[in-house]
């Protein structure tokens, strides 16, 4: 499933995630290792094993009757959602990784002062409860394509699975854009009111085995490809559950 893809294949301003390595979901105490876009919404990049995304694809093909495509924007043939088992599954392996995006989101935009403080003056991290609200698979195929949008819920997700062979067709790309079968997220400055953000896109190259967390609101979309072969990611939006534990300038 893994696509190889040279350094000098890819543009350098869209960003990658080189040098990280994945993370041990077995391990509920294990650290590991992100980058953030510095930018204004807080965007979340890690890497997961290659184990877990072969079991996320494999899980899909084992149900395809469910066609998420009426609840999504893509223009793609094939979109279907993952059963409830599917999704438990999912959230035993991710629930740490999900906690760590809002420990780091808390971090940086410095919103402790919005927290309790105990004795010593330090902010009081309540336990964040969130639920799935929706998993999904997309199979992308040649001249398919995501327009702009958003998602629902708080958080949303995108884990990159397969790519084609699409090395030559970057390689040819000449033009000063995004190049094919990147994900590209945009943002309007009237979006989040007085807050002056100064890069409005922000393009992300879709490696394999790499996850992206950001905020469900941010608008984001998928560039078409016309190299044979299939470009499959999984999707997500969860919601955070006990909201009313924390101070409302917190949100």
């Amino acid at each position: 499933m893994k696509t190889k893809i040279k350094d000098g294949s890819v543009p350098s301003y869209i960003t990658r995630l080189q040098g990280i390595e994945p993370v041990d979901i077995e391990n509920e105490k294990s650290q590991f290792k992100f980058k953030s876009c510095v930018w204004g919404p807080f965007v979340m990049g890690i890497k997961l094993p290659m184990y877990f995304i072969n079991e996320l694809v494999e899980r899909s093909q084992k149900n395809r009757t469910n066609d998420a495509r009426p609840a999504l924007a893509g223009h793609l043939d094939k979109e279907h959602f993952y059963t409830p088992e599917d999704r438990d599954w999912f959230m035993s392996k991710m629930a740490k990784i999900f906690l760590a995006y809002r420990h780091s989101h808390e971090d940086h935009f410095d919103l402790h002062e919005y927290l309790p403080k105990d004795k010593d003056g330090n902010s009081i991290r309540f336990p964040m409860r969130f639920s799935l609200e929706s998993l999904w698979i997309n199979y992308m195929q040649p001249g398919e394509f995501n327009p702009t949008h958003n998602h629902s819920g708080d958080l949303s997700f995108v884990i990159f699975c397969q790519n084609p062979e699409w090395e030559d067709e970057i390689k040819q790309f000449v033009a000063n854009s995004t190049p094919p079968g990147t994900l590209n997220f945009c943002m309007e400055l009237s979006q989040r009111g007085d807050q002056k953000w100064k890069e409005t896109n922000h393009p992300i190259f879709p490696e394999v085995g790499n996850m992206w967390i950001f905020p469900a609101e941010l608008n984001h979309e998928v560039y078409p490809f016309k190299t044979p072969g299939v470009r499959i990611s999984v999707s997500g939006n969860l919601r955070f559950t006990n909201k009313e534990d924390y101070p409302n300038r917190y949100w």
